[in-house]
């Protein structure tokens, strides 16, 4: 709650953090707002000491404190804590009666510790800080040449102000003589001295008590550069209201990160396939030479190799068109009959008012006799990036992943959906393809992404036709390689890229900046952000004061957006959920940040594994988790709607499975209309589940 009243008071989002520290301060430059962990604190005084601090988040510079000396700094605090207080009040009426009732507290507690001491005695500046926080309720009192300086500070309004009257009162207190009472002080003395025992009898009775008194003196005539009651006070509240036993609280920072010194965009990623084969083509000129000695050239030679690797992927890739071409423009079909169906549902009539004359001759039966017009709603531009998972476990579903990615990448280009398409991957990538990577600066907290962590570039609406068809030869000759049932013995396959391990969260930061930069090149209104994957993601790391480590039980944690300000308790984990992924936070995030859909697609292989996720996302609820189960295994997919923050969180069968079909019926022969009519159902209905993410992509965006 205490929070919510900082940020409303400071009229901005600011960062309010809780920390095991002794005093509540504010960082005008990073604007956080640093709150002790209070015990037993009446709501007066919170609400005092955090209206102090957002008055100097509202009125105080950032700059100005650096080149002060020491002693003007002191000075400088007091008369600004004076400004900005009044300010507070004044800005914030309200404030007024938690203001006096929490200095009222402090100083029948003596905070200030000024208890048994006289006021009239003490410095300058201890006596101008207590006017201007107990003033209300306790007289303070000033001589004529100090006076006038509590006049400025009290009608002081800006920072200029404030830094002119502190290098006055410098001044004033730099002139004033060591050792010599004020001329207050002296008057106090004689006030009290007039009328009483003689001078030697006085004499004698100072001599008995000067060396009790001493030491109090001592205390009370402090340097007069010194504020002994802002130091109590400060020194007070951190004994008797912070709270030692409570646990720290670590802030998780998720934050923009650049991208594009992190992307192997689709260009160089051509490239090094185009450098993968020219290398084997040498290798294996060189070893057709050691062996053998013939009439044609190395020239010659070369690209007889060449022609007959390029003859091999293009047989998979006219393979692939046949295959799905026609199911591609069947779903664009479909597309636009949802599209039509849903402007239909949501057209509405309005009248004109304007008369219709063919009604006119009526308007005596009937009241309408307008005429009317059909409102359409406007379309929406949408768009897709999409982020598939090249672990070292997909290499089951490679194959099968990289066939729908491609008939989603044509149904796009074909109705001109602008799109990208990323692959994340911890592969080492030579240093020749990589941009020079800019050096990140972490902050204590701040997520850190993994030196190898990057995405590979896989297709663009920019891309040409050509360049498409290229990268979709690659690909299919890459997916080729891990597929026991579409290896070819006598194929070359290319080897630059490979299946390693799983940075899903590091592709989901990257993806924040990535969209935004998404919107503004293409105008996309409505963007879906669809993750493709079969596992959990690798353990993200945060930095602390002495390195990096991974998330762990003994912290309290709270994840926030350094962008939008939001703020995620990371509780401890559901049921069966590994406690250092936290993917669902990453979401939750990417969500808030871009305004988007996030979609996620989990390929499961076993049934096992399907039970698996889906008790886990039902929190171990056995009965619901079976219902589920047994759906799942019924359709062939299932949507576990929220889950892990996703908007959609499909679940869909791997393997052969995923695989796109080729045909809706075989080659058998049918001798009933009724057991042809049965095939062409099931086959209808096989086709759809191999197609979950084409068909479910529509959905979305017909709307």
């Amino acid at each position: 709650m205490i929070d919510k009243l900082a940020k409303l008071l400071a009229t901005e989002n600011i960062v309010v953090e809780h920390r095991n520290t002794s005093t509540a301060s504010f960082d005008t430059k990073g604007r956080i707002l640093t709150l002790p962990m209070w015990k037993d604190i009446t709501p007066a005084l919170e609400t005092l000491l955090v209206g102090h601090e957002v008055g100097h988040a509202l009125y105080t510079p950032d700059s100005g404190w650096d080149s002060m000396k020491a002693e003007k700094k002191t000075i400088c605090n007091i008369v600004e804590d004076a400004r900005i207080e009044r300010k507070m009040k004044i800005k914030y009426p309200g404030l007024r009666r938690d203001f006096y009732e929490g200095y009222k507290e402090l100083f029948d507690k003596d905070f200030f510790k000024i208890k048994d001491k006289k006021i009239e005695k003490m410095n300058f500046l201890n006596r101008l800080n207590l006017h201007f926080k107990i003033g209300a309720f306790q007289s303070i009192p000033f001589e004529e040449d100090e006076q006038c300086f509590v006049d400025e500070v009290e009608e002081a309004k800006t920072w200029n102000q404030i830094v002119d009257i502190t290098d006055r009162i410098f001044d004033f207190l730099d002139d004033k003589e060591d050792g010599v009472n004020s001329p207050l002080e002296n008057k106090y003395e004689l006030e009290y001295s007039d009328g009483q025992e003689s001078d030697d009898e006085q004499e004698s009775d100072d001599e008995q008590e000067s060396d009790d008194e001493q030491e109090s003196d001592d205390e009370q005539e402090s340097d007069k550069f010194s504020c002994d009651t802002q130091t109590s006070m400060d020194d007070s509240i951190a004994e008797q209201l912070i709270d030692d036993k409570s646990k720290p609280i670590f802030y998780v920072n998720i934050r923009d990160l650049e991208y594009k010194d992190k992307t192997i965009s689709y260009t160089t990623l051509l490239q090094m396939f185009r450098d993968d084969k020219t290398r084997d083509i040498n290798n294996k000129l060189y070893g057709y030479r050691a062996y053998n000695s013939d009439s044609k050239s190395d020239d010659e030679l070369r690209k007889d190799y060449d022609s007959e690797i390029t003859k091999q992927n293009k047989i998979s890739w006219n393979k692939f068109l046949n295959v799905n071409s026609k199911v591609v423009t069947y779903l664009i079909k479909e597309f636009e009959m949802k599209k039509a169906a849903d402007h239909y549902i949501r057209q509405r009539e309005a009248k004109t008012g304007v008369i219709n004359s063919n009604k006119l001759h009526a308007y005596t039966i009937i009241d309408d006799i307008f005429k009317k017009t059909t409102i359409l709603p406007e379309s929406k531009n949408h768009g897709l990036v999409l982020f598939v998972d090249f672990s070292g476990s997909m290499s089951d579903n490679i194959y099968g992943t990289i066939e729908q990615l491609l008939c989603l990448t044509l149904f796009c280009r074909r109705v001109n959906i602008p799109h990208r398409v990323y692959a994340f991957t911890d592969q080492a990538i030579p240093v020749d393809y990589l941009q020079p990577v800019t050096e990140i600066s972490y902050a204590q907290g701040d997520i850190v992404v993994g030196k190898s962590d990057r995405l590979l570039e896989l297709f663009t609406e920019k891309m040409r036709n050509n360049q498409f068809s290229e990268m979709g030869e690659w690909l299919l000759n890459f997916a080729e390689r891990h597929s026991p049932t579409h290896r070819n013995s006598n194929k070359w396959y290319t080897e630059c890229i490979r299946l390693n391990s799983t940075p899903l969260n590091s592709a989901l930061i990257y993806a924040r900046k990535i969209i935004v930069d998404f919107k503004k090149q293409t105008n996309a209104q409505i963007v879906n952000c669809v993750v493709l994957t079969d596992g959990e993601s690798n353990a993200s790391k945060c930095m602390s004061i002495d390195g990096s480590f991974t998330y762990g039980p003994t912290y309290k944690l709270i994840a926030r957006d350094i962008q939008t300000k939001q703020e995620i308790l990371i509780k401890k984990h559901n049921f069966g959920d590994p406690p250092d992924r936290k993917t669902d936070i990453f979401v939750e995030f990417l969500r808030k940040r871009c305004s988007i859909n996030v979609i996620c697609y989990r390929i499961e292989n076993s049934n096992s594994s399907i039970r698996k996720t889906i008790n886990r996302a039902y929190a171990g609820k056995i009965e619901i988790s079976e219902i589920n189960y047994k759906k799942m295994r019924k359709e062939k997919y299932f949507n576990i709607k929220g889950y892990m923050k996703f908007d959609d969180y499909f679940l869909i069968y791997g393997k052969r499975d995923i695989n796109t079909q080729d045909s809706l019926l075989g080659g058998e022969v049918y001798e009933t209309k009724n057991s042809l009519s049965k095939a062409f159902m099931k086959a209808n209905i096989r086709r759809g589940i191999s197609r979950v993410l084409l068909s479910k992509f529509i959905e979305k965006i017909a709307a």
